[in-house]
């Protein structure tokens, strides 16, 4: 996966969203990856029966297609959620109230973290149904970001711990 990360760097030294995109394109379509980053999820987790996992856009589409069985067997509720939330667009929610969220419990899976704004959006919109939900953890593949957060659990760190 470094090797893969590095030659993304190389076409895209400036970062940012190109970065990003190509990142997340890249996982997507590596499912070799996506197996490592499913089992990793599942050995980093104490897992309950009151956990419901939140997964976005494309690559929880994908996850949901290859390990949908797996996710529905371990968590008591998977929810996906739109993509493009990093970009600006509004977190459209499956969801409108809380007799239909089975936990408070929730992580999210995510292909990568660097601002934290999917994750904070996705957050403000299940606010809505009860102010003191928030992310228990997140799980993602690459974490970009400068500052480290205790919620957020990487394979691959760029800025180290």
């Amino acid at each position: 996966m470094n090797e893969k990360i590095a030659e993304i760097l190389k076409r895209h030294p400036e970062g940012g969203e190109k970065f990003f995109d190509a990142l997340d394109l890249m996982i997507r379509s590596d499912q070799d990856i996506l197996k490592s980053y499913i089992d990793w999820v599942f050995r980093q987790l104490v897992l309950t029966e009151n956990i419901c996992c939140v997964v976005t856009g494309s690559f929880g589409r994908v996850l949901v297609s290859l390990y949908g069985d797996t996710l529905y067997k371990k968590f008591r509720q998977v929810i996906i959620v739109n993509g493009g939330i990093r970009s600006g667009n509004p977190v459209e929610l499956p969801i409108n109230n809380l007799s239909q969220l089975y936990s408070k419990k929730i992580i999210l899976l995510d292909d990568s973290y660097y601002s934290g704004k999917t994750c904070r959006e996705i957050e403000k919109k299940l606010q809505k149904l009860d102010y003191t939900i928030t992310f228990n953890d997140i799980y993602v593949i690459y974490d970009g970001s400068k500052e480290k957060s205790d919620k957020v659990k990487s394979m691959f760190r760029y800025y180290g711990d």
